[in-house]
């Protein structure tokens, strides 16, 4: 069910992208719909090297934030099918809740992954701890449900992940040397 009403909601979206002007009963479908945008959230993060103090941090995705986008990275882990904890790094690109006709809700998140990237043998930044990565070519953490609504031309590079799979936000940067803006760096410090 919840699939279904997130294709639904994506199906809208699309709708309203196209129109110049909202209609009333545009805008009345927007309301309809059980899935809610959220522009930003707080986590209670643990940190790496104080396992036992407990942060809030505040992620968004936002298109303009002051005139400009702000998009979040962060650090999401799950259970593999061997019950193992695995963790990745993934851009936030929409925070958002839907309740299914049980009136359940479910918090959820779209995320666009980060894989390795290959660095060179002298790069300066990866000989100080700095890992080098790249867009992933195709969803690597945890696939909620939901992610099967996403339009076919999201489903390669984004992925519906739940909320409490987030673990903290993580400072990635582009590689400015890189023309092409396909690769990036996650900062190792620690603490900032």
């Amino acid at each position: 069910m919840l699939p279904s009403l997130l294709l639904e909601y994506f199906e809208q979206q699309e709708t309203l992208a196209g129109r110049q002007h909202l209609s009333e009963p545009a805008e009345a479908a927007v309301l309809q719909c059980p899935v809610r945008r959220i522009v930003g959230g707080v986590l209670a993060s643990r940190l790496d090297w104080d396992p036992d103090v407990v942060t809030q941090q505040i992620v968004r995705a936002v298109a303009d934030f002051h005139g400009k986008p702000w998009f979040d990275c962060l650090r999401i882990a799950w259970r593999d099918e061997a019950n193992q904890i695995q963790e990745s790094f993934a851009e936030l690109r929409l925070l958002f809740t839907i309740s299914d006709p049980k009136c359940t809700k479910h918090e959820l998140a779209l995320v666009r992954w980060f894989a390795d990237a290959k660095a060179a043998a002298d790069d300066v930044l990866v000989k100080f701890r700095a890992e080098r990565l790249q867009w992933a070519s195709a969803p690597a953490g945890p696939r909620h449900a939901a992610s099967r609504a996403l339009p076919s031309r999201l489903r390669g590079w984004y992925q519906v992940v739940a909320y409490d799979t987030i673990v903290r936000k993580e400072y990635i940067v582009p590689d400015f040397c890189d023309k092409r803006s396909i690769t990036f760096y996650k900062s190792p410090f620690k603490k900032m």
